[in-house]
């Protein structure tokens, strides 16, 4: 099965996640893009909305289209669609769907269909970074995962503290509501079931919904604490909580999921969906619809506890949550991991905290022809580890993508990266084919705007790694609006440079980026790179080389590795070589003082009245971060 088959939103693939194995709903005019009729009168319960394109330009178009499913995944046909904008100053919509380009920005196109909207940002240029120029700018995700939170209309299955837990499961059917009891703990390895029908199971505390964080906020070890949740622990090496093959619509809220005593070695705690090798190799066998709710998934100082949560699986979400202690001394080790599911991803508003990669999608072979995981949203968390980890567990990075297509990051704080395993590098994009058995495999589309990183080695690694075997090429990659700060500093050492690209990578774009201060270079070309690259408006230090490359430096090094390439409204603080830069439209002040923040010193980046380069971007506006919207975006991210 092919990824546009894995990834799409046909209703023979509904019916194959959902489990439908009726003839007659597989009958081949379904596949082919048909859909059972609906009764009258059926009410929308999903709205999707899909853009002709998701980045334009001013005076641009883009055909907005929408469908609406009801609860059973039926499509509905004549239902009235209201179309709004979210930001009208940045587009305009009609009441047929189309989207015009007024100002540069970014809104979102809202479709409503009986009181349901679903939504599709859509990002607008000014002209500076243009889909036919230096660089293509990426897709967002095509789809996203709907955390709401579903409708109990079943029983109630209380499981007192010695209950049987597996016997709660086994008898839940979609509706009910399974209760733990305050405080109690339940020891085992334990399966969520595939269930004949679809519809959505809890699984919660008997807690009143107020000793409960509410909806949107995150749970702490505090909280669980003084809630006593109940606590699923896994007493062995196995997870605490696994899917059965085509388990689906389970959320689990505000439970803690653990080790019982300190074992050795756990390879992960909670396994939604399962590698290859352990039988997951159709589309059909995937779980889906599955949400963690305000939980805390933990390891203990001393264990080997390889993955708090895998995510192979299809539509699923992590949500306001807590996972620590995933770490270990002689392997990687990630909170959140996914390489044998198709998605789409939700993965907002936790702590995430890991040694190896905090989260990682690919480093394993996906199990069936042509899947990336793919519609990937990663928003408002933080991602970090104690520095008392250092030279304890192996640490690479914080955040690494190999196989993966259409990511968001946003509005996440990236911190506390330091070189180990690998040279320092906060975030690794490096499209690869892992096992040499999935020459699909790749990165493509991926969007990382409104981010603080700090204390870290490094910034960005870009590439494709092509000695594993054959890979796509690693294209449309865009980073904007971030503030990054404090690289190789202290104990977060690393090679000091904010960009690395390498192999080869077709398109690259880093604007609107404030970088106070690398020590080595801004951009780094190497590998035989002949990228198409867009490097605008970013201000701050450019480190002692700016750009470079093999053999070469500055304009020079631009020159050989990204010809063409655009390097415009930069300001960069360069003590030596500014007479080897890129000189024109981009300024070389010969120290970071000499740039004019409001107050370097209280790390408040934004420019003073009085420095010289207000207003100087390309796009009219002051070069670097949006600070404002970063601050915006990252509120209450760091919880106190």
């Amino acid at each position: 099965m092919r990824l546009a088959i894995v990834v799409g939103s046909s209703a023979a693939l509904l019916m194959a996640l959902a489990g439908c194995d009726s003839p007659q709903l597989m009958a081949p005019e379904l596949i082919d893009g048909g859909h059972p009729p609906v009764a009258d009168g059926a009410r929308a319960a999903s709205v999707s909305v899909t853009l002709a394109a998701t980045n334009i330009l001013v005076g641009q178009t883009a055909q907005a289209t929408a469908v609406a499913r009801d609860a059973a995944g039926n499509e509905l046909t004549g239902r009235l669609i209201a179309w709004t904008a979210s930001v009208p100053g940045v587009v305009s919509i009609s009441t047929n769907g189309v989207v015009s380009a007024l100002n540069s920005g970014s809104a979102e196109i809202v479709a409503t269909v009986d009181g349901v909207i679903g939504h599709r940002t859509i990002t607008v240029g000014a002209g500076t970074i243009t889909p036919g120029g230096p660089a293509a700018l990426p897709e967002l995700p095509r789809e996203y995962v709907n955390t709401s939170m579903p409708a109990a209309a079943g029983r109630t299955i209380p499981v007192p503290a010695n209950g049987d837990l597996q016997a709660a499961l086994d008898a839940a059917q979609p509706g009910d509501v399974v209760t733990l009891a305050a405080g109690a703990t339940y020891t085992g390895n334990f399966v969520l079931p595939k269930k004949a029908t679809t519809g959505w199971i809890i699984i919660r505390p008997g807690l009143p919904d107020a000793a409960l964080p509410a909806e949107g906020q995150r749970m702490t070890p505090a909280r669980a604490s003084s809630a006593q949740l109940p606590r699923i622990l896994s007493p062995n090496w196995s997870p605490a909580l696994a899917t059965a093959a085509g388990a689906n619509h389970y959320r689990i809220i505000g439970v803690e999921i653990a080790l019982a005593g300190a074992p050795t070695l756990n390879y992960g705690l909670v396994m939604l969906g399962q590698s290859g090798s352990n039988g997951q190799a159709s589309i059909e066998s995937v779980p889906h619809h599955l949400v963690l709710d305000r939980v805390y998934i933990h390891g203990n100082s001393s264990t080997n506890l390889q993955r708090c949560v895998a995510l192979n699986s299809a539509m699923s979400a992590v949500i306001d949550s807590y996972l620590s202690d995933c770490h270990a001394s002689d392997a990687d080790a990630q909170a959140i991991a996914g390489w044998n599911g198709p998605g789409p991803y939700r993965i907002v508003n936790n702590y995430l905290e890991a040694s190896g990669e905090n989260i990682l999608f690919g480093g394993a072979d996906p199990s069936m022809a042509g899947l990336v995981p793919s519609d990937i949203e990663i928003r408002r968390n933080h991602i970090t580890r104690p520095v008392s980890w250092r030279g304890v567990w192996k640490v690479k990075n914080l955040l690494e993508l190999k196989n993966a297509r259409r990511v968001l990051l946003e509005g996440n704080v990236f911190e506390n990266n330091w070189e180990d395993g690998q040279d320092g590098e906060a975030i690794l994009l490096i499209g690869v084919n892992q096992g040499g058995t999935a020459p699909w495999s790749g990165l493509q589309d991926i969007t990382i705007r409104l981010n603080v990183m700090r204390n870290v080695g490094a910034g960005f690694l870009v590439t494709t790694y092509t000695a594993n075997g054959p890979v796509q090429v690693t294209e449309r990659v865009a980073i904007y609006d971030n503030l990054i700060h404090d690289l190789n500093t202290g104990i977060f050492t690393g090679t000091g440079r904010t960009f690395t690209v390498t192999g080869d990578v077709r398109d690259f774009v880093a604007d609107h980026n404030t970088i106070v201060a690398p020590t080595n270079s801004i951009l780094s070309l190497g590998g035989g790179t002949k990228a198409r690259l867009t490097c605008t408006n970013n201000l701050g230090a450019g480190g002692n080389y700016g750009i470079s490359g093999e053999g070469a430096v500055g304009a020079a090094a631009l020159a050989l590795h990204a010809p063409g390439g655009a390097f415009a409204g930069n300001v960069l603080a360069m003590p030596i070589r500014a007479d080897e830069m890129p000189a024109a439209g981009n300024w070389y002040p010969s120290s970071i003082s000499g740039i004019g923040f409001q107050n370097l010193a209280a790390r408040d980046y934004r420019l003073s009245a009085s420095s010289p380069y207000v207003r100087r971007a390309t796009d009219g506006r002051d070069p670097g971060a949006d600070l404002a919207a970063v601050s915006s975006a990252t509120q209450a991210v760091v919880l106190q």
